[in-house]
């Protein structure tokens, strides 16, 4: 069996994992039960997100750096059991990645684009004025040129978690940082896919109505 073939299954039982953990999550929230409930607000916001070094792991890039500027937008309480659980969506309004030609060091390139995050999760992980989390986010970015040149791809994908803290400012605004491990990858789209993770630290300031 090719190896192609190998990855590109790899990748679906990736998508049909995270499917087989969001859908029973989004089933239990609608139920019309006390315990579990659904429930709509709003909260925007504006989240900066840097990651000074890439690594070898899933993706075989490394010494790439990757700065995002995204709009955030919550929209959805899930609360399952005790726990209430966010749900939202951010726009890449921008995005810059440099990376070596080579894939270790040396000469680089650089790509720039922007995406969409439809789905993104946040877990709260304990109660208190300063909210320890866990959040994880599923979405796709447009470079300007194929990553890497002539063999790679324009879309790429983009899959992300880590911890973070939630804190509390005055006029219903919310200040959250933290670390995110995050992969990039066509997903065998192509005939190469070098794919990109990376240590990336965030910024987000968030404003409630």
């Amino acid at each position: 069996m090719k190896k192609g073939f190998i990855l590109r299954i790899s990748f679906l039982q990736l998508i049909l994992l995270l499917g087989v953990i969001f859908l029973p999550l989004s089933i239990v929230a609608q139920s019309s039960s006390e315990e579990n409930r659904i429930e709509h607000f709003a909260q925007t916001g504006i989240s900066f997100s840097y990651s000074p070094h890439s690594f070898k792991a899933w993706g075989s890039i490394k010494n790439a750096k990757m700065a995002l500027l995204k709009g955030q937008i919550w929209h959805t309480k899930m609360n399952l059991g005790e726990i209430e659980t966010r749900w939202g969506s951010e726009l890449i309004m921008a995005n810059w990645i440099n990376y070596p030609l080579d894939g270790i060091g040396g000469p680089s390139d650089n790509r720039w684009g922007f995406g969409l995050i439809p789905f993104h999760l946040l877990i709260p992980l304990a109660d208190g004025e300063i909210e320890p989390f866990a959040a994880f986010s599923v979405g796709a970015l447009y470079l300007n040129d194929r990553l890497p040149a002539y063999d790679g791809a324009s879309i790429n994908y983009l899959l992300d978690g880590g911890l973070g803290l939630n804190i509390p400012l005055p006029s219903n605004r919310t200040l959250q940082f933290g670390y995110k491990y995050q992969h990039l990858s066509n997903g065998n789209s192509r005939s190469e896919n070098p794919g990109i993770d990376s240590h990336v630290f965030f910024l987000n300031l968030l404003f409630s109505p």
